[in-house]
């Protein structure tokens, strides 16, 4: 589903995930806790109901923290946070997931939760940055070659290990790529295994054009390398 054009989330975290920490639009949890005991502080229902979920999430409870989320998203349906919160919980669904099934259901819902969020704050780097990860995690096959399209295109040095015993052959690097161009992300997905972390440690020094202002994007695909003994 990515990406040649910039990957748009359109109604559609971790360095891109804010279930670790609040980063961005999500309130620190302990800002939020120290609001909830001063009166008339403006903290809602819906908010010491986030403040749950953040806390049963991050001891690992997942089903008390969607239940805590979903009482936020009943007290307020418009809750950045709480679809945020459900996110990240389908999200870390996905990682302990058994069965293919268990994989592709907690992908659906945390996609939908994800791009629910996209639609009510188009700005927050939370939820695109949640997204991406997600589809990062479950990979379409289908990602372009994105090697023409550098700025600057990282080139690997042959390591002397593999050139010892003749190792050669092509690499594939599956790269995340944010806003700025940067390469947050880098992962060889095939090749000689004397051969990838060149490729990968290449992959993450490239550089690509930056994504149009004002909106929030990111690119998945590929960096190929071919490692050719002289």
């Amino acid at each position: 589903m990515l990406l040649l054009a910039p990957l748009i989330f359109l109604g559609s975290s971790s360095a891109l995930r804010a279930q670790e920490d609040f980063k961005g639009n999500r309130p620190p949890a302990t800002a939020l806790h120290t609001r909830s005991r001063r009166p008339n502080s403006g903290v809602t229902k819906a908010d010491i109901a986030i403040l749950r979920g953040v806390r049963e999430e991050e001891a690992g409870n997942l089903d008390a923290a969607e239940k805590f989320y979903k009482q936020a998203l009943a007290l307020a349906p418009n809750s950045l946070d709480a679809h945020l919160g459900l996110g990240d919980v389908e999200s870390a669904r996905y990682d302990k997931a058994e069965t293919d099934q268990a994989r592709q259901s907690a992908h659906q819902r945390g996609l939908s939760y994800y791009k629910r969020a996209m639609e009510l704050d188009p700005t927050s780097n939370d939820a695109v940055r949640g997204l991406a990860l997600l589809l990062w995690k479950s990979p379409s096959g289908g990602d372009p070659v994105l090697n023409d399209k550098a700025i600057t295109l990282g080139t690997p040095t042959y390591p002397a290990v593999a050139k010892s015993v003749r190792a050669s052959g092509q690499v594939q690097v599956r790269v995340l790529i944010d806003e700025t161009g940067r390469v947050i992300r880098a992962e060889a997905i095939n090749g000689n295994s004397l051969l990838r972390a060149a490729a990968v440690r290449a992959a993450s020094e490239s550089v690509f054009p930056p994504i149009a202002r004002g909106q929030q994007k990111m690119l998945i695909g590929l960096i190929i390398y071919n490692f050719v003994l002289p």
